[in-house]
């Protein structure tokens, strides 16, 4: 008598699947195009880079945090800014001079990074930032960070004390940070499919979704530098997946403390978390996967809140009761206007939408680089129009997608009105930045998705999988544009070649050029990848998938129909059977175990 020896199907392991190692490919892929544009931006380049290293570095130097307007510059960030081209000897550090910023508003002359006068230091011989002893003292040498929480200046600074990187040269520091800054970054693609797949997209739309965070190559441009907004990005981002959860299924103890935290680690590194108060307390308020009475419903959101307020929200209120204000300001104020009849609410609104939409898909430097206004403003409109379109298909996730969107419609709510006080107070369009805008990308990636995936569902395979990759390729499409307009802004001299550029990078950099040749192969490699992935899987998905908007009463009597649509496809591909009405999952394991507890 012989036996089987081979595992029967129950217990042989399954092979991951398709659609997680396709999500891992673009969040991998995320990732390389912000380690390319770490790579390839000069020292001090990014906005407001040397006051975010420089604040990191007196934290590991054990230097505190001062009163707002109190920090000021190491001596060695004057010296390492220096090296890097930032400013020249004898002239001011913070001051946005010609120099430094080509088509600063101190001055219109324009001096490209390419024909700086400085020789690069050799990368050997660069400054260690706190070998230095003492403060700059020239004008004004203020470092403004410590308006903010130190929350994110308390990881980097732990970070480099982990890598043993205080004696580290600034260029090793600096690549270090903005490597952090791109893992963290990258987190929020994997976020944005666990909200999309709530809110009843199918893989399709996960999938355009995740790819859809290419587009603004401005997005991976601050991913591969040093800023507070990597980690009040995937914090936003974690709001809003764990916000999506809440208002589509069951909860429990776990997502009110969850949600809390999460939310109290972002106000712990910068005030635009505080549009996502709104949002965490109606998704409590108005779940539609539960039962639970208003009043617990209430009782949950005001203890998800509690535990934010005893994370960070605490810091919020400290100001209002020792400086007046939410956020005291870290720099000296500007000058009043003298004049200011020229003035305007349709000036300022015309100048804000200018300013919000060149620096949100493509604008290099410390904003002196954009891309042309007429491709940026088709941009802003098409992605207007898709987050338009998205909340109209949303179907029965429509009113979760609503109150996602709001912390949008929060954060840029906030922008506009500091923008205002300062338009009204010096005349200068200030605070701007579309960049802010990505701590809540994730609702805008969402419908974008929804929108994609059930607009072509109707149509024939071949035609919607060829629309569909379409999108996906005019995606990366405009993250390498971005790459290319980047690098040679940055480093082509008018008249040179393609390869002065690559010379000129390779002087000041440091970085080599054959680490950066496997880093661009493999970054490209990636796109393939992800791409076949993502081809493959939308290929595959059936006709009548989760992508037609849902019916509220036939979820009522279909099996898994509590759960968010897309759920019970992905549990059935999972091998897992669903019970009736109530949706309960069923193990395929041997012993038949049932679930515990809330999903």
């Amino acid at each position: 008598m012989t036996t089987d020896s081979r595992p029967s199907n129950n217990s042989r392991r399954r092979l991951p699947d398709l659609f997680v190692v396709a999500v891992l490919a673009v969040t991998v892929l995320v990732a390389g195009l912000g380690a390319m544009w770490a790579v390839i931006t000069p020292g001090f380049r990014a906005p407001d880079e040397p006051h975010h290293l420089n604040t990191t570095l007196r934290l590991l130097d054990g230097g505190g945090w001062p009163e707002p307007g109190d920090g000021r510059f190491f001596q060695g960030t004057y010296v390492a800014a220096e090296e890097a081209g930032w400013v020249e000897s004898g002239l001011e550090l913070t001051r946005q001079n010609s120099y430094a910023t080509p088509n600063s508003i101190w001055s219109g002359v324009r001096t490209p990074f390419a024909s700086l006068v400085p020789d690069p230091v050799d990368p050997d011989d660069r400054t260690v930032i706190l070998d230095f002893d003492g403060r700059v003292t020239l004008l004004q040498q203020v470092d403004q960070m410590t308006q903010h929480p130190p929350g994110y200046y308390a990881l980097g600074a732990g970070m480099l004390k982990v890598l043993g990187g205080e004696s580290w040269p600034w260029d090793d520091q600096l690549l270090a940070l903005r490597f952090m800054d791109v893992l963290l970054m990258a987190g929020v693609v994997p976020l944005a499919v666990v909200t999309i797949r709530r809110l009843g997209g199918g893989r399709p739309a996960a999938l355009i979704g995740a790819f859809a965070i290419t587009a603004p190559s401005q997005y991976a441009y601050i991913a591969g530098s040093v800023t507070n907004d990597a980690a009040l990005n995937l914090a936003g981002a974690g709001v809003v997946a764990l916000s999506a959860c809440v208002l589509t299924g069951r909860w429990n103890w776990r997502h009110v403390v969850g949600l809390g935290a999460v939310l109290g680690a972002g106000l712990m590194v910068k005030g635009f978390m505080l549009a996502f108060i709104p949002v965490v307390a109606l998704a409590f308020l108005m779940s539609t996967g539960t039962s639970h009475a208003l009043a617990r419903r209430a009782w949950a959101a005001f203890g998800s809140l509690a535990v934010a307020f005893a994370i960070g929200g605490w810091w919020w209120l400290k100001n209002i009761v020792v400086y007046g204000t939410f956020q005291p300001s870290g720099y000296p104020a500007r000058p009043p206007l003298v004049d200011d009849s020229a003035l305007s609410v349709t000036g300022f609104l015309r100048g804000a939408v200018a300013n919000i939409s060149r620096s949100t898909w493509g604008n290099y430097g410390w904003l002196e680089s954009p891309w042309p206004q007429w491709l940026q403003s088709g941009l802003t409109t098409l992605a207007l129009v898709l987050v338009a379109l998205g909340v109209v298909l949303a179907g029965r996730s429509r009113r979760a997608l609503l109150v996602l969107l709001v912390s949008w419609v929060g954060v840029l709510a906030v922008t506009l009105y500091g923008a205002w006080a300062e338009y009204n107070r010096s005349g200068l369009f200030a605070g701007l930045q579309g960049r802010y805008l990505f701590v809540a990308v994730v609702p805008a990636l969402a419908a974008s998705g929804i929108a994609i995936a059930r607009a072509t569902s109707p149509l024939a395979r071949p035609l919607r999988l060829t629309l569909r990759l379409a999108s996906l390729v005019v995606f990366l499409g405009l993250a390498t544009y971005g790459l290319w307009f980047g690098f040679t802004s940055f480093y082509q001299a008018s008249g040179e070649t393609f390869g002065a550029a690559i010379s000129r990078w390779n002087e000041w950099s440091g970085f080599g050029i054959p680490k950066f040749a496997v880093l661009t192969l493999g970054t490209a490699g990636l796109a393939v990848l992800a791409l076949a992935l993502a081809a493959i899987e939308l290929w595959r998905e059936p006709e009548g998938s989760a992508d037609e908007p849902a019916d509220d009463s036939a979820a009522a009597t279909e099996p898994g129909g509590d759960l968010p649509a897309g759920a019970a496809e992905d549990l059935e591909r999972a091998g897992v059977a669903l019970d009736a009405p109530g949706g309960a999952e069923q193990p395929d394991d041997a012993a038949g175990r049932q679930p515990r507890g809330d999903a």
